[in-house]
């Protein structure tokens, strides 16, 4: 997360831009091209079908006074869900103007409610635009998720068509041997053989043995973790993970 403070001087918003409330059953379809697009190549973010925003609201609550919309030549630009705190925003590409004028928006509701400082989730985005801005930042953690894993072996095949993707424009494009891959509660082997990768069990003498805890598993899954092993660095690359804060449990 990142929290920032309210500027003391907030700029107008510009008269061009639409700013109004979002009517779900008329805005949904742009709503959904924005969110997919925002978050194609982002971590950890929800796969999110029509069925799943319209139901959202009523688990995770939603304020529809405080979920709003930026339209462009009659489509949504720019989208974000406030509160005391931005809980989650997306844009198109090259509408960094319409993002920011939602922004001086929520600034103003939040001044109205005497809240002085908020926060934000943590992603360049973020970064890029409340810079823009002038707003003071600094960074903060937010440990209300919770993720167990119930099927390691599951996730690991689900995700071999990805890991055997990555090594391909490498140093590692030609590598054959098997990395083990254990925690407390499981303990699986990834057997790599002509640019195919197997999910079996354990097998002895392994390349690469990983004995790692729960936590440290989902953050090499997520891209979370750093590591000694470029192999590993390779197939579990550094990468920038988000999970929407109305997605959480």
């Amino acid at each position: 997360m990142m929290s920032f403070s309210v500027p003391d001087k907030i700029e107008s918003v510009d008269d061009s831009m639409q700013i109004e409330r979002c009517d779900f059953e008329r805005d949904l379809p742009n709503l959904i091209a924005v969110y997919d697009q925002f978050n194609a190549i982002r971590t950890g973010t929800m796969v999110r079908d029509e069925t799943y925003w319209q139901v959202q609201p009523e688990w995770r609550g939603q304020d529809p006074d405080l979920f709003w919309i930026v339209k462009q030549e009659g489509k949504i630009a720019a989208y974000l869900k406030g509160g005391g705190s931005i809980r989650e925003f997306g844009y198109l590409p090259d509408c960094e103007r319409s993002m920011i004028s939602l922004l001086v928006h929520f600034f103003k509701y939040l001044k109205l409610e005497g809240i002085e400082n908020s926060s934000v989730d943590d992603i360049h985005e973020s970064q890029q635009i409340f810079g823009e801005i002038g707003c003071e930042v600094s960074e903060s953690c937010n440990n209300s998720a919770m993720f167990r894993i119930t099927n390691f072996a599951s996730i690991l095949q689900k995700a071999t068509l990805i890991l055997e993707d990555r090594p391909r424009n490498s140093n590692y494009s030609d590598w054959q041997g098997t990395i083990r891959i254990r925690y407390e509660l499981d303990d699986q082997m990834l057997i790599i053989e002509n640019g195919i990768i197997q999910v079996s069990a354990p097998i002895t003498n392994p390349t690469i043995d990983l004995d790692l805890t729960q936590i440290e598993v989902l953050q090499l899954i997520f891209g979370d973790f750093n590591t000694d092993y470029d192999l590993i660095s390779t197939l579990f690359p550094l990468d920038e993970l988000l999970l929407w804060d109305p997605d959480n449990f």
